[in-house]
């Protein structure tokens, strides 16, 4: 039975798996569009990707210089060296424990913004305690010490069911194939409690891990040995000391050296059970390193870079599936939920995603935002012919029914979005990067313009 705090594996994904330059590729091969307007719409997804990138690229230093002082794997001097005040070192060192609390607030906001970004959800502490109770029938057992964790977040990105073969004494060393849950992606930021070490932030992503075998991403975990191990090196222990030791008893009355040779033999058993457990750990250990090893995906510094890498992408397609639909169909009177399902509808026509839950405020939000699109206020006109009803008509499984339930009725005024033309859209974009560097001048031959070498130091001249 489902745990019922795991009813969230059944939403719908948000994140589109389609790049960026594919999602291009199929819009330019749109029959709707003319040669100079395909030019024009390459040109317009290259823009968006820069401006986006122009806008991610402050936010994205800011976390990074945030995440600087906790990052195990710098290899450069801090951002910040702190230095004692005037107060004495005891106040500095509360005033320091106090920035750095509030500094990695800050790192956790903006990881989170960037994760957003990038279609993730965090898990609430009612579903990653659902997640860790869950116990693992393919991976290891383990056991976590949430005292040595300061503060933990999970993120998680796509889930998906999954058959998997097991073998095991449960189905009699048979393999049998049965249902997982699986996340496409996981993120995991964690700040640690080691008195001993410096204060230290983790952020590292996996993928592929089946739910069961979440907590395997948690650092600092406790392998623990299965029952069945555990009474496989007991009854060999036993099996191995009681029979010498038996031996030694009837060979007591016999002669010392048949004692000296029990003795040994017991020795050896001991050894022998020792080194069975030492070999079983080991076992787990490499089956825990060769799992993560191929499921890990990046790991501090690099993972943030990552992020935001994947957020830029995101909000890339999304504001151009938006503009791509609004324009070839600006014929048509799309509201943000009709145009929602439309989007939707293309996608799984294109490239067979039926699944995905399209962003459809975030994606008019970042149009109207970069004042390539606007919103109007139109009346309803009930009609087949409507954007609604052609959507609902050709979408499988739908009724008339459905389709009537969600209109407006007639008269009613619905809110329609219609996007700039193709060379409006240019203008508007291009003219964003001249307000923001208003440096330009044609670069023609000026007399006034020297070079700053020895034969020309005006500040010398000026006594500076």
């Amino acid at each position: 039975m489902e745990h019922p705090m795991l009813g969230f594996l059944n939403e719908r994904e948000r994140f589109i798996p389609v790049q960026a330059p594919t999602l291009l590729e199929r819009m330019l091969a749109d029959d709707r569009l003319s040669a100079k307007e395909r030019e024009q719409l390459a040109a317009l997804a290259e823009m968006l990707q820069a401006r986006i990138h122009f806008e991610f690229l402050s936010e994205g230093e800011r976390v990074k210089a945030l995440y600087d002082p906790f990052n195990p794997d710098r290899d450069t001097l801090p951002l910040r060296p702190p230095s004692p005040t005037d107060r004495g070192m005891e106040a500095f060192q509360e005033q320091t424990e106090a920035d750095r609390d509030a500094r990695f607030d800050r790192l956790r906001e903006g990881v989170e913004f960037f994760l957003t970004k990038s279609n993730y959800t965090k898990l609430t502490p009612e579903q990653l305690a659902a997640c860790m109770q869950s116990k693992s029938r393919w991976g290891l057992a383990v056991k976590i010490d949430p005292r040595q964790y300061q503060e933990i977040d999970v993120y998680y990105r796509g889930v998906r069911q999954e058959m998997r073969t097991e073998c095991s004494w449960r189905t009699f060393w048979r393999p049998v194939r049965s249902p997982v849950w699986i996340f496409a992606r996981v993120a995991v930021l964690v700040r640690q409690t080691d008195p001993t070490q410096a204060d230290r932030v983790l952020l590292k992503l996996f993928k592929e891990i089946v739910i069961d075998d979440l907590k395997m991403t948690w650092p600092n975990i406790r392998i623990l040995m299965r029952p069945l191990d555990q009474a496989m090196i007991a009854a060999g222990a036993l099996g191995g000391i009681f029979t010498p030791l038996w031996k030694l008893l009837v060979a007591v009355t016999l002669s010392p050296y048949v004692v000296a040779t029990v003795v040994f033999g017991c020795l050896s058993a001991m050894v022998r059970a020792i080194w069975g457990f030492f070999s079983c750990k080991e076992h787990y250990v490499k089956t825990l390193t060769h799992n993560l090893y191929y499921q890990n995906l990046a790991n501090n510094l690099s993972a943030l870079a990552r992020l935001i890498e994947t957020s830029e992408a995101e909000e890339v397609k999304e504001a151009l599936l938006a503009y791509y639909l609004l324009y070839v169909e600006r014929d048509r009177d799309y509201t943000a939920e009709e145009l929602d399902r439309r989007i939707e509808q293309w996608l799984a026509q294109e490239f067979s995603l039926p699944d995905v839950d399209f962003e459809i405020e975030d994606a008019l939000g970042k149009l109207a935002a970069k004042q390539l699109a606007v919103v109007r206020t139109a009346e309803h006109q009930s009609d087949s012919s409507t954007p609604a009803a052609q959507i609902e008509a050709s979408s499988p499984g739908s009724s008339s029914a459905s389709t009537t339930s969600d209109q407006p009725s007639e008269g009613q005024t619905r809110q329609i979005w219609k996007v700039y033309d193709l060379p409006s859209a240019l203008r508007r974009l291009d003219c964003w990067w001249d307000e923001r560097f208003p440096y330009y001048e044609p670069l023609e031959a000026n007399p006034s313009d020297r070079l700053a070498d020895a034969a020309w130091p005006p500040h010398r001249q000026q006594g500076l």
